[in-house]
Formats: structure tokens, sequence, C-alpha cells
């Protein structure tokens, strides 16, 4: 597969928790350098605290094999306690076109909080996809 082929991927899960908890979790930016292995540090841009529409920061990662980069994680849509999603830029050119407009993204990433089925109280699901191909 191709990255023009926009490849993604999409896990649901059933969590026996309240919303306003797992919304505190998908929620804790700060958490995610806990959880990648390449993010190693998150800075809040332009006085951001907190997920909102148009908040930003700014992502350190590093890995092994290609070194450090910078990424600029830009939120475009955040209903709370049902939807979480952020689109990511490359900002120095590394892996895509060097540039904080959310249209030139690398990848989208996205929560869904939604009330589950047959007991469960709670289903989340992750999605990741890539930008679709230019012409």
């Amino acid at each position: 597969m191709r990255y023009a082929d926009r490849p993604g991927t999409h896990r649901e899960v059933h969590i026996a928790a309240e919303p306003s908890r797992v919304w505190d979790v998908v929620t804790d930016v700060g958490a995610l350098t806990e959880w990648s292995p390449e993010l190693v540090r998150v800075e809040w841009q332009d006085g951001a605290d907190r997920p909102a529409p148009g908040a930003r920061y700014l992502g350190h990662n590093r890995n092994p094999l290609v070194g450090e980069w910078r990424t600029l994680s830009h939120f475009t849509e955040v209903v709370p306690e049902r939807t979480l999603t952020w689109c990511v830029l490359d900002l120095d050119g590394r892996f895509g076109k060097a540039s904080e407009d959310p249209a030139d993204r690398l990848a989208t990433w996205s929560f869904s909080l939604t009330p589950a089925q047959e007991g469960a109280p709670f289903c989340a699901s992750r999605s990741r996809s890539a930008p679709a191909a230019r012409a």
C-alpha cells in the first residue's frame, strides 16, 4: 500500500467507565508522550492549554532510525465527551510539505465516543487517516 492510497486505521473498544473519565484521558495531550514511542514532548501554542477548535500544540518527536522532527497538531473538531479530531502538520518538511496550514496535513486523528450497545456503558473509536493524494 502506498501513502497516496490514504492508508488508515480504525479501532473500536468498549470501556466500562464514565464518559467524562474517558474524555479526560483522550484530551490529556501531555499524556501522549507516555503512550507514544516517538512523541517526547508537547508545547501548547498561542496560549492554549487544552483541546478546542483551532487550538494547536507543537510535538517534538524522536525515532532511532529517522532522528528527530517537529509536528504541529491543530484541533479541528472538539465536542465534549463525544468527538476529538486533530490534524498533524509537518513543520520542517521532513515527511511532506512544510506547512502550518491544516489543508496540508500529514494525518488526521479522531476519537469518537458514543453510548455502547448491549450492556457496555461506553464505546470509543479511534481513527487515523493519511490525507488524500493531490492531483
